[in-house]
This record gives structure tokens, sequence and C-alpha cells, in this order.
């Protein structure tokens, strides 16, 4: 099942290709419903879809690429080098669905640190020291990392 209106949707006889949702309860119930989340796309700068699904307590599979290595954790968040069909279909049939609320904590483990709140106030702390001069490129301040 593939949901949303993007430029180049997946398709074959097995694809259900379901549209656009702007109702965040209804995206975040397909997402915990889904037994497994991918995401093919290698272009994604942080990768908000699949830190969705993991808040929501459903594995991801992913591009080993970009913002998706902070999401990575090997067990409930899976790296694939090469996003090919086949690399994907592989990864997926490695995870371990046999205790499924172990596999949703794990992925709603991964997705913690990514919480608005905390998200924010290190961006904001950060931004803070910045303009501070405190800040110097290459220094890693608050879990966040100037330039």
């Amino acid at each position: 099942v593939a949901k949303g209106a993007g430029p180049a949707p997946p398709h074959g006889e097995r694809v259900i290709v379901r549209p656009y949702d702007a109702n965040p309860r209804a995206v975040a119930r397909a997402l915990a419903s889904a037994d497994i989340f991918v995401h093919a796309g290698t272009m994604e700068t942080f990768g908000l879809a699949p830190l969705e699904a993991l808040a929501c307590g459903t594995p991801v599979v992913v591009p080993a690429c970009g913002g998706f290595l902070d999401l990575i954790d090997g067990r409930s968040a899976i790296g694939v080098d090469d996003a090919t069909a086949d690399a994907l279909s592989e990864a997926v049939r490695s995870l371990d669905l046999s205790d499924r609320a172990v596999l949703s904590a794990a992925a709603v483990e991964v997705a913690r640190p990514y919480d608005e709140h905390r998200t924010f106030s290190r961006l904001f702390a950060h931004y803070a020291a910045l303009r501070e001069g405190q800040a110097r490129v290459g220094v890693n301040m608050g879990g966040l990392r100037a330039g």
C-alpha cells in the first residue's frame, strides 16, 4: 500500500495507491497499522515520514544515506546501501516480526530523541549560541553540529 501524492507512485499488480490524506490522525492510524514502512527515496535531507512511522511503533526500511543514517538502529530501522527493489525487499525479510510489541517499543525509542519539544529546544539553544558567537564550526552543541 502506498499513500500520498508523490511524483512517481509505485505501480504493479500487487500495489494499492491510496490518495493523500491531510488528516494527521488518519495518517498516524495508517502508519501504526502497517507491518513495515518502506521508504525508497534517496534524496531526503532528514526523513520525516520514516520518523513518523517509527513514532507510531512501525519498523522502517530506508536507504542508508543522508538524514536516514540518524534513524537506523539495525533492529527497528534497517538501512540498505542500494535502494533497489531487491535490496529493500531483502531488508524487509530480515526484520524479525515475531515479537511485534518489542519491535514497536524499539521503533518508538529510535524516534523519541526527535520529539518536537526536545528538538526545538536544542535548535533554539544552538541558534542562541551562534548568535552570541559561542558556537564554532564542527563543534557539537546540544546534539546539533555547527557547520
